[in-house]
């Protein structure tokens, strides 16, 4: 799994450079780059190209809203 903390990073500089930034939590996700997985020689073997296809349409449908995703942070 990917964290994408640079595209978190870059965010914030893009919106403190356009005179946007405002303080507080932001969240991160699939729709916005958040997170995602990598493929590497340690994982290739279980991340086959049907799995990987399998969970880039799972990626889709809850961007698309067909899969809803719990919130722990709000029970």
């Amino acid at each position: 799994m990917l964290k994408r903390v640079d595209e978190a990073v870059y965010s914030t500089i893009e919106e403190a450079k356009a005179g946007k930034f405002s303080s507080g939590i932001k969240w991160f996700g699939l729709a916005n780059k958040g997170v995602d997985y990598s493929v590497d020689q340690y994982n290739a073997k279980i991340l086959t190209e049907p799995v990987r296809k399998r969970a880039d349409e799972l990626k889709a449908d809850i961007i698309a809203g067909k899969i809803t995703v719990p919130d722990y942070y709000n029970k």
